[in-house]
């Protein structure tokens, strides 16, 4: 396989600002309120925010211990350390959902009904819950940050596993145009009810770019508190291109929500997950 689609990223990585501005998004979910009426609207949510402090990460070890693991997440992925091999078969069986969306004080994420979605691993299904955003990327390639990354979270028992997918400036999502994206809660415990429905399967029928197969993957862990580890991670060298309208929105919501690239301390990074359409 090659690793062109990579070299893109890479390249289109080092073009990024790799500044932080203010203030991630952790994997707890919520049901929301009422029905935001015939065109949706936002609407106070049945969720407690939590914000953390982007600008202390150091201190998250005070009351999360396990943010000072050995097997953290966000990592700096060096695409020359990556290594070839067969990781766990994986395909995706993802439909439509309605159109939920919350401000749980440190993202902006989509909630997913249950059993509309799932991940097969190795035989094994885990549903997808939730899927957020951050600007700038919390992963970074050859150490440099991307326009911004989506995190689809996965679960199967008390395990999770996270596909992540940098966002990069380009041409409109339409996607993410019919699914409220142009009024996203800017306020924390804020939700959006939008009548409709949006489908995460639509990311794999022509809205990501390059290679289905070119992905990695790695161990590691939640990206904000408690930073628990045991997290496979699949990071896709496949791309979502937001035009900068829509990255200014999701910016406007929230931005800075990026944890420091950790330690990678000889975690193998697994090139060519072993993909099956």
């Amino acid at each position: 396989m090659s690793r062109g689609l990579w070299m893109l990223v890479a390249a289109v990585a080092v073009g990024c600002v790799d500044e932080k501005s203010i203030d991630d998004s952790g994997l707890d979910a919520a049901d929301g309120g009422e029905d935001g009426g015939e065109d949706g609207g936002e609407e106070s949510c049945e969720v407690e925010p939590v914000a953390y402090d982007y600008d202390d990460q150091d201190g998250w070890i005070d009351d999360a211990p396990d943010c000072g693991g050995s097997a953290q997440s966000p990592i700096d992925l060096q695409t020359g350390a990556f290594v070839e091999g067969e990781g766990p078969v994986l395909s995706f069986g993802y439909g439509p959902t309605p159109i939920h969306i919350i401000n749980n004080g440190h993202s902006v994420e989509f909630e997913v009904e249950a059993g509309t979605s799932s991940l097969r691993m190795d035989g094994a299904d885990w549903e997808l819950k939730q899927f957020h955003f951050h600007t700038p990327s919390e992963h970074t390639v050859d150490g440099a940050n991307l326009a911004g990354e989506m995190h689809l979270v996965h679960s199967n028992g008390d395990a999770l596993a996270v596909v992540a997918v940098f966002l990069v400036d380009g041409k409109a999502s339409p996607w993410l145009d019919g699914a409220g994206w142009a009024d996203l809660p800017t306020a924390p415990g804020e939700c959006l009810e939008v009548d409709g429905e949006i489908d995460p399967g639509a990311l794999f029928g022509g809205e990501l770019v390059g290679d289905f197969a070119d992905a990695i993957h790695y161990e590691g862990s939640l990206t904000t508190p408690p930073c628990s580890e045991g997290v496979q991670w699949f990071v896709l060298g496949q791309i979502l291109e937001l035009s900068t309208d829509q990255l200014d929105t999701l910016a406007a919501a929230y931005t800075g929500n990026n944890r420091d690239p950790q330690p990678t301390n000889d975690r193998p990074l697994l090139y060519d997950a072993n993909w099956a359409e």
